[in-house]
């Protein structure tokens, strides 16, 4: 029989060889460094592998039987299996149940599945010790075995699911399902994977149960019966374990009680959007949502909206609360200097900005403190401290692609355009025609790694040698940029694409056929 063995690192050999017995099979495995994938042909190892426990016991024995059984094509061997003890192997090596149940359709045809199914003192074992989701496979017998379910339960609630009906039924294996620790969910947000949602119609409208599952998991109330949902203390204890599972309430006078809505708020302030319009213009209730979540303003009343301790508390916890404050607030120099401080998110890009009256948008003061927090905030600055000196360099000095908010004077002035291509080099782009022309300021945007600077240099910048080289040698793409007499310069190419070896598609004809520039090329760099 041939066997291709194949090195799993950087070696692509071929090694080739032939086994006339399991002994020389075994031989060979034992030979091999576990970096290798071993790929059997079916068709010609069936009369070879007999004795299932040699080769298993070889692979545990050598550090080999983990990978071997990783890959897609060398898990073939389990169909060969004729007893029990190699399967249970198998599983308790910690490969999952699920993964080698479902992956390959081949051991679900396996009458030796079926046996594992049913052997009560294994699949005790495997559940207990190795793979608790095991039970989904499990014969319906052993599915409706107390001490299986409760032992599966034990590890991870939700697998209640694969429970029978009668044991979804039972008042132990539930309390000990919905009560798992593994349950347990973030304060804010309700759990996909609820224990309770699996319980009988009767356990999830039995008190204890409810209360027990929703005090360790808020979420839960969604599976409660109806009438457990307009419990007062389950939905208490529910929304103080999660917020947001004030959703899941039906009665509108526990929906709007203070007291839940207080609980519920403080840990999830998102909730302030399904409360009542009488609750929304509630100060505490405002006061505890937006500590907890400042852009949760937006449901707010319009009265509180305008409250200033309420916004000073959002945009404190939230810039970004700035666009809820009313016209008044969003003038008020305060609020507006904290809610600009406090625009923490990377995505903000200085939008926070925006939403500051035109007034303070031509504050010196709040504007420095915009751009030197997201330097692209200039954008939102008024036209006359965009053109101021100070302003805009505090600015490139943050984030040199604030350069294209800056007026046209600033983008055509040397220190201004110099500082902001250090930072990233690509905002050349913004410079004026006349510094885009300057050799100091795009030698220095060239070897800032801005893939696209060339692209913003000037013609005869493009055609300049010692410009092109730093460009290629940061970045060989930047060849593409280069003018046609340097795309067939060999020095020029020879770094480009030693940088990077697909450099070569904007190299001239005449080099794309040179050997070492094609050899360095697609060899070393691609």
């Amino acid at each position: 029989m041939e066997i291709s063995l194949i090195y799993g690192f950087s070696s692509n050999e071929l090694l080739n060889c032939r086994c006339n017995n399991l002994d020389d099979l075994i031989n060979q495995i034992n030979q091999i460094n576990d970096n290798l994938k071993i790929f059997l042909e079916e068709s010609k190892y069936y009369s070879l592998i007999n004795s299932k426990d040699e080769i298993y016991n070889s692979y545990e024995d050598t550090g080999y039987f983990n990978n071997f059984i990783d890959d897609t094509e060398t898990i073939k061997i389990i169909k060969l299996s004729n007893d029990l003890n190699f399967l249970y192997n198998l599983i308790t090596q910690k490969k999952s149940y699920d993964y080698i149940k479902e992956s390959y359709y081949y051991i679900k045809e396996s009458y030796i599945i079926n046996e594992l199914h049913n052997n009560e003192i294994k699949y005790y074992k495997i559940i207990s010790k190795y793979d608790d989701s095991a039970l989904k496979f499990a014969s319906k017998d052993l599915q409706n075995n107390y001490d299986i379910v409760m032992t599966a339960v034990t590890n991870k609630g939700d697998i209640l699911k694969f429970a029978s009906k009668d044991l979804q039924n039972n008042y132990d294996i539930v309390m000990v399902a919905v009560t798992n620790k593994s349950c347990v969910t973030d304060k804010g947000y309700v759990s996909k994977s609820c224990a309770l949602e699996f319980a009988s119609n009767d356990l999830q409208n039995n008190y204890d149960i409810v209360m027990a599952a929703v005090t360790n998991q808020g979420g839960s109330l969604y599976f409660a019966s109806e009438n457990l949902k307009n419990n007062y203390d389950i939905v208490m204890s529910a929304v103080t374990n999660c917020g947001y599972s004030l959703k899941s309430v039906t009665a509108e006078d526990l929906k709007n009680n203070y007291d839940i809505v207080m609980a519920a708020v403080t840990n999830c302030g998102h909730v302030l959007e399904y409360v009542s319009t009488d609750l929304q213009n509630n100060y505490d209730i405002v006061m505890a949502a937006v500590t907890n979540k400042g852009y949760i303003l937006k449901y707010a009343s319009e009265d509180l909206q305008n409250n200033y301790d309420i916004v000073m508390a959002a945009v404190t916890n939230c810039g970004g609360s700035l666009k809820y404050a009313s016209k008044d607030l969003q003038n008020n120099y305060d609020i507006v200097i904290v809610a600009i401080t406090n625009c923490g998110y990377s995505f903000d890009f200085g939008y926070t900005l925006y939403f500051a009256s035109e007034n303070l948008k031509n504050n010196y003061d709040i504007i420095m403190v915009a751009v030197t927090k997201k330097g692209v905030s200039l954008e939102y600055a008024s036209e006359y401290l965009q053109n101021n000196y100070d302003i805009v360099m505090a600015a490139v000095n943050n984030d040199g692609n604030a350069l294209e908010f800056a007026s046209n004077d600033l983008q055509n002035n040397y220190n201004i355009v110099i500082s902001a291509v250090t930072k990233p080099g690509s905002a050349l782009r913004f410079a004026s025609e006349d510094l885009q022309n300057n050799y100091d300021i795009v030698m220095t945007a060239v070897n800032k790694f801005g893939p696209v600077s060339l692209e913003y240099a000037s013609k005869d910048l493009q055609n300049n040698y010692d410009i092109v080289m730093a460009a290629v040698t940061t970045y060989g793409g930047s060849l593409e940029y280069a003018s046609e007499d340097l795309q067939n310069n060999y020095d020029i190419v020879m770094a480009a694409v030693t940088n990077c070896g697909h450099a070569l598609e904007f190299a001239s004809k005449d080099l794309q056929s040179n050997y070492d520039i094609v050899i360095t090329a697609n060899i070393d760099n691609y």
